[in-house]
């Protein structure tokens, strides 16, 4: 049995997220997918719960995908978001990833988003490696350090 994903859809088109939805399930992911139709639902799902990544669209009603970005890296800023909309301009694009989302697929390419989020998913897992990597090598520093200063301490005594 595959992995189940939580994922988090900002979606307000019913049609569009069933697409979505459809391309995610037909691309073998095993989803429990959550969908916010506004910035209170978006919160309210946020702090309710983690999710394993954030799919969502840049034309909402009085929110977007950028203030949809800036929720999520005050909140949970380890999951992957990937900006799911109908058109996007290439200074769009830029300032989504120097915000932080990790890719962007147009709803007339929805083929593309399970692609998308598998080397999201693929990142994701290298970062947290690599930040366990770290701070396991911090630790180790400190221990040596301790250690390195018991042995100056007992031998001046």
């Amino acid at each position: 049995m595959k992995p189940s994903f939580y994922v988090l859809s900002l979606e307000d088109s019913d049609m569009d997220f069933e697409i979505i939805s459809e391309q995610l399930i037909n691309a073998g992911f095993n989803l429990n997918i959550s969908r916010a139709q506004s910035e209170k639902e978006f919160m309210s799902l946020i702090l309710k719960r983690r999710f394993d990544f954030i799919l969502a669209d840049n034309n909402l009603p009085q929110f977007s995908a950028f203030e949809a970005l800036k929720i999520r890296n005050k909140h949970c800023p380890e999951v992957p978001f990937i900006c799911v909309t109908g058109s996007i301009g290439e200074n769009m694009a830029r300032e989504l990833f120097r915000l932080g989302a990790v890719d962007y697929v147009l709803k007339d390419n929805p083929e593309k988003l399970p692609i998308a989020i598998k080397k999201a998913m693929d990142e994701a897992k290298e970062k947290s490696a690599r930040r366990r990597a770290e701070y396991a090598l911090k630790e180790n520093e400190n221990r040596f350090n301790k250690v390195a200063e018991d042995i100056r301490d007992s031998s001046f005594h």
